[in-house]
């Protein structure tokens, strides 16, 4: 033992000497860490520079291959740009600074009739009996004659808005509603003398309407006045988003099916956008074209210019360029950009894992970097944000450096646990020896005991025939009994020994045949029918027929006999056996139970080890060699059977065998 606490001393004082010396060595490992993670930063951040402008000019190079074409813009395709990937408001302004995209009518101007002359007199006429003379039926005649002397798509704008008013006046909705309806899907670009869009009046007049009974066909026109609006074949004005509330609020009135008022919302939202970015980007936009100040030292994505300047919002780019007399531009989300930029293999080859966040400026003092964080500006096209870059795992640095420690010192581990391990189990065999040395020197002590008791009887009742001490021959005939019986108990003890003898060499074989199950277990019973009666035991059997394994008819016997020894052995003032045999889930199932003692649950696996006997105050006048579960166990398994116990204390105990029928 004096050797083994050296031995340990030992171990312990070099490898922590070892050990000292490793982490000195390796001490600068971690700064050499640290400036790797900051050149990884800044590379990722260079990256998502580049890949940042190079999706800038992806969308300009988009943008431009569809408008632009070599006799000037494609207006249908500039009408579709904004459902290119990442642009939004696209917009035209010509040298008058007017919009020509978005249409939009900022100062609407008064122009002079241009209606035929057949036109104008009868609707003048409709025009006095109407507002004059009050006489709606007979104006309402006048208009439709003026609509069938007209000879353009004006005069019959005018004609039908009338006709629509005057049926509104005389409560035929339904013809009101066909008027208003010409007008949106045949004339909605044309306006009336004071500069206003007709499917305006059109539109306003419908949601209107009394009669809830037309909401379906009213949806259907608001539907295609809203396309008019996003296609530009109906001006935007500064009456539109008043004409935009009310058609959200009667549709919210109306109680609509959610999936028609999703899909006018989508172009409300769109028309929205628009109208906002004219309200309060045109006039600096105009400004901008007419000074040319955009083109001047600003930053460039291919031919278009970042003019953000006079667009203020920081989570939008605005692009513009010269083309001819017009200035054309789009607004790219910054956002979209970003989740692009995002999806890419930035941080796939670095050694360390990183996070990326876009944080705004002045937002940073409310954002908790950890201390490797790297923060550096996003573009020069976008000052308002900044990127930060930073470790996935702020533990990473020291995590990475103690793998490198444990490399580093892998062996020294190693060694240390090689001798740990052996010193333990040096002491495991030396406690185990010392147990298994007690054990069996209660095994002899047990064993000699079991021996010498049925050896007295023997020599008792055979000294007591063979000195004529019994006149009668029953007498003499009982006492041979006896000495049969002893033997036979004496002959099961010797078995259990040899048999475990046999099981620790290796050498045990059995002779495997058909067994009748039943006729074995009423064998058994009947080799200990002697101890039953002589201790009164009451014995119930549930034994079902025909039920066969294959195995050895010895050793399956010595099995029942050896749970029936002690079920007798380990019962107490309740001398009960009950023993069931019957076929169960494709298994033979034989339980035997007794109301004697129990086993503690704590003790219920160890009772079939060898020479292990129940730690417990009744069984220690009990005989027994700790042999009998042991063989009994051995057994069962080696016919690939199962063998299972329940027990509670002062209540007895079941031992459980499932075998496999043939």
């Amino acid at each position: 033992m004096r050797l083994i606490i050296v031995f340990i001393l030992t171990v312990i004082v070099s490898g922590g000497i070892l050990t000292y010396l490793s982490i000195n060595s390796i001490s600068s490992f971690k700064e050499l860490t640290e400036k790797k993670i900051f050149e990884e930063q800044e590379k990722i951040a260079a990256q998502i520079s580049s890949h940042f402008y190079n999706a800038l000019q992806e969308t300009v190079e988009e943008f431009t291959g569809q408008v632009f074409t070599d006799v000037g813009i494609d207006w249908h395709a500039l009408r579709s740009s904004d459902s290119l990937q990442w642009i939004t408001t696209p917009f035209v302004l010509d040298g008058a600074k007017e919009f020509q995209w978005p249409w939009y009518l900022e100062d609407p101007e008064i122009s002079s009739r241009t209606d035929s002359r057949g036109f104008h007199q009868e609707f003048s006429k409709g025009e006095r009996a109407e507002f004059q003379q009050q006489n709606t039926g007979q104006a309402a005649t006048f208009y439709r004659s003026a609509l069938r002397r007209g000879q353009n798509s004006s005069d019959s704008a005018q004609a039908y808005n009338a006709l629509g008013r005057v049926s509104l006046k005389l409560k035929r909705f339904d013809e009101a509603i066909e008027y208003y309806s010409g007008i949106i899907s045949s004339h909605s670009s044309i306006l009336d003398q004071n500069g206003f869009p007709y499917a305006y009046y059109a539109t306003l007049n419908l949601l209107n309407l009394p009669d809830p009974s037309h909401k379906s066909i009213i949806h259907q026109n608001i539907h295609s006045f809203l396309s008019g609006l996003v296609g530009g074949t109906i001006p935007l004005s500064i009456s539109t988003e008043e004409i935009l509330t009310q058609i959200v609020t009667w549709e919210e009135a109306s109680q609509l099916d959610e999936n028609f008022v999703q899909t006018t919302r989508d172009q409300i939202n769109i028309l929205l956008d628009r109208i906002h970015f004219i309200q309060l980007r045109g006039e600096r936009l105009r400004q901008s074209h007419s000074q040319e100040t955009y083109a001047e030292g600003l930053q460039q994505v291919g031919d278009f210019h970042h003019i953000n300047q006079i667009h203020s919002n920081p989570d939008q780019i605005l692009l513009a360029t010269n083309h001819e007399d017009l200035l054309v531009g789009f607004i790219v989300e910054l956002r979209k950009i970003w989740t692009k930029v995002m999806e890419s293999d930035i941080a796939e080859h670095t050694e360390f894992s990183y996070r990326i966040k876009l944080i705004k400026r002045g937002e940073e003092d409310n954002i908790t970097l950890p201390e490797s964080g790297y923060t550096t500006s996003l573009s020069p096209l976008v000052q308002a944000y900044r990127v930060a870059i930073y470790l996935e795992d702020v533990e990473v640095v020291e995590s990475y450096v103690r793998k490198r420690s444990w490399m580093y010192g892998i062996s020294l581990v190693l060694l240390l646990g090689a001798m740990i391990l052996g010193v333990l189990l040096i002491l495991r065999d030396i406690l185990r020896e010392k147990r298994t040395s007690r054990l069996r020197s209660e095994f002899v002590s047990n064993v000699t005991h079991e021996l010498k008791t049925p050896l007295t009887s023997i020599h008792l009742f055979a000294e007591s025939v063979l000195l004529d001490r019994v006149k009668t021959e029953s007498g003499q005939k009982e006492y041979l009994q006896i000495i049969l019986r002893e033997t036979e108990r004496l002959k099961r003890m010797i078995n259990n020994i040899l048999d475990f003898s046999k099981k620790e060499k290796g050498k045990i074989e059995y002779k495997r045949v058909r067994v009748n199950m039943t006729a074995l277990i009423q064998s058994a019973m009947k080799d200990l029918n002697y101890w039953l009666e002589e201790m009164e035991f009451t014995v119930h059997t549930e034994l079902d027929e025909g039920l066969f394994v294959l195995g050895d008819p010895d050793a399956l016997k010595q099995v029942v006999i050896n749970l029936l020894d002690n079920a007798i052995k380990y019962s107490d003032k309740e001398k009960e056996i009950r023993i069931q045999l019957h076929s169960e889930n494709d298994k033979i199932k034989v339980e035997f139970s007794d109301k004697g003692i129990g086993i503690p649950e704590d003790q219920l696996d160890a009772v079939f080890e060898k020479f292990y006997r129940v730690n417990n105050t009744k069984v220690e006048g009990i005989g027994g060699a700790g042999l009998g579960l042991t063989v009994v166990k051995e057994i069962i398994e080696a016919h690939q059977g199962e063998i299972r116990i329940t027990s509670e204390l002062k209540k007895g105990s079941t031992f459980t065998l499932l075998l496999n029928p043939v």
